[in-house]
């Protein structure tokens, strides 16, 4: 029902720049296949819930952080947001993908959730959802246990727990 594609596939659907950057030294974070995707793609949203920055936005993002939370600069790299206002952010020593509720207001004292996946994981379970989404609008008679059941089971063999981790409710 549900099966996660190969990087490789899910980067054919983003656009691509006209220019693939050969300078992102600005980008003070060392995970190189979030660089690859930064230097060669355009921003994108792949679901409502997960937009990834372009390398402006995310230049001017993380330079508003380091200005204003200098601790949390330090530690992570924003890589997107959601549509309500939640965050995306790559740890800069691990390159594990947090998510930020933005419930909880300032960056000072902040919790992240790490969802322990890397940023190729993150982009390939972002369309894995957005393959759930497609499903949802597209089929309105289903078995909800046997779709449930099928999407954890896609989402754990991207990272064991991954689909407990993640912070919205899908179904």
């Amino acid at each position: 029902m549900f099966k996660t594609k190969e990087i490789e596939n899910l980067l054919n659907t983003c656009e691509k720049r006209e220019n693939t950057l050969s300078d992102i030294s600005k980008i003070s974070i060392d995970d190189k296949d979030y660089l690859y995707y930064i230097s060669a793609y355009k921003g994108c949203e792949i679901t409502p819930d997960i937009r990834i920055l372009g390398y402006k936005e995310s230049l001017n993002a993380n330079n508003y952080i380091l200005k204003n939370y200098p601790d949390t600069a330090c530690r992570v790299w924003k890589i997107g947001h959601s549509g309500i206002g939640d965050e995306w952010f790559i740890n800069k020593k691990s390159h594990s993908v947090l998510f930020f509720d933005h419930d909880q207001g300032e960056y000072t004292g902040a919790e992240f959730t790490d969802l322990e996946i890397t940023f190729n994981d993150f982009f390939r379970m972002s369309f894995l959802l957005r393959s759930l989404e497609d499903f949802l609008d597209d089929n309105t008679s289903y078995d909800l246990m046997k779709v449930e059941k099928a999407f954890k089971s896609e989402m754990n063999r991207i990272s064991p727990k991954l689909y407990e981790r993640y912070p919205y409710n899908w179904i």
